[in-house]
């Protein structure tokens, strides 16, 4: 049951805050009832990302860093990445500098390489928020091989890019490098022609407005904006 509550909750990562609010509140009387230490280790953390949504910094804190420590003494070094790639990207959304998100990078690679790890979608979301970081300081260089890095694991294991577009995008902006804007629209254009193309569909909608705003197409421009902007509530990647 336990884990049957974490995947839900954990599926609601591109639904927004309310979904995911909604599945842990239905979840609650079952994580309560957690007693194995792996069973423990998921509460805690699923229960330090409710906390974070509804802004209870010290709960999430302390709910969060048992979370992590019990998930290290243990070696589950997926759930580490998961943790630590949450703490990095949360900590741009809030009242700290890009040195926080950084040093919890720092980390995760470092658990990477001690652990093996083969990539998985909790490392390209790390590697999303080392490269927000480096872009907040001005740092191209390093803003750009992260960036490469995180698309090229993405592709090599089949993982999701969405964590990706916004920063990469904003990147290839400041930096003005037109091409790579263009090959990631077209990457995400060819994945809307799948049969599950919705989400690649609004990240090569949001890539093309860049690009129209860019070549001076301010018409062509908000079109795409507002085709991301009214997209149903509940696309994945949104």
């Amino acid at each position: 049951r336990i884990m049957s509550a974490i995947s839900w909750i954990a599926g609601t990562r591109f639904l927004g805050p309310e979904a995911t609010l909604h599945a842990y509140e239905t979840s609650l009387p079952c994580l309560q009832r957690a007693t194995s230490p792996l069973a423990r280790l998921l509460s805690d953390a699923i229960g330090g990302l409710a906390a974070t949504v509804r802004n209870e910094a010290l709960l999430a804190a302390r709910l969060g860093g048992a979370a992590l420590a019990a998930a290290e003494a243990q070696g589950h070094w997926g759930l580490v990445m998961g943790i630590l790639s949450d703490y990095a990207a949360r900590s741009l959304r809030g009242a700290h500098g890009p040195d926080v998100a950084l040093e919890t990078a720092k980390h995760g690679r470092e658990s990477v390489l001690a652990a093996g790890l083969t990539a998985t979608e909790g490392l390209i979301r790390l590697l999303a928020a080392e490269c927000e970081a480096f872009a907040r300081q001005a740092r191209w260089e390093d803003a750009n091989r992260s960036a490469g890095e995180a698309l090229s694991l993405a592709k090599r294991g089949g993982l999701s890019r969405y964590s990706l577009t916004a920063t990469v995008t904003r990147l290839y902006f400041c930096t003005q490098r037109l091409n790579e804007l263009k090959e990631l629209q077209a990457s995400f254009e060819q994945e809307a022609r799948g049969p599950h193309g919705a989400p690649a569909r609004i990240h090569a909608d949001f890539v093309a407005s860049v690009i129209a705003n860019i070549e001076g197409d301010p018409a062509l421009a908000i079109e795409r904006a507002e085709a991301v902007c009214s997209a149903p509530e509940l696309t994945p990647g949104l």
